[in-house]
């Protein structure tokens, strides 16, 4: 569960703390925040899924990471 939150919370961190004012700057900054989270929480999937690979256990991790950052991207570039 340590470990989900650590997941979770380290994107709110630094839109909360970097305090980022350039659009563009912020849109890169998700961008590659995504390409990092993927794996991350592939490997979250397979941990909860009791180290066994499985998709049922795998996809909404990163579907729910992508969608959050896609939504974070979109509302970024509407600023």
């Amino acid at each position: 569960m340590s470990l989900l939150f650590h997941v979770i919370a380290v994107g709110p961190t630094i839109v909360i703390f970097g305090q980022i004012s350039n659009v563009q700057t912020k849109t890169i900054a998700l961008k590659i925040g995504l390409i990092i989270a993927i794996p991350l929480n592939i490997g979250l999937g397979w941990a909860y899924a009791g180290m066994v690979f499985s998709i049922a256990w795998m996809a909404p991790f990163v579907v729910l990471t992508s969608a959050l950052h896609l939504l974070a991207i979109r509302r970024t570039k509407s600023l």
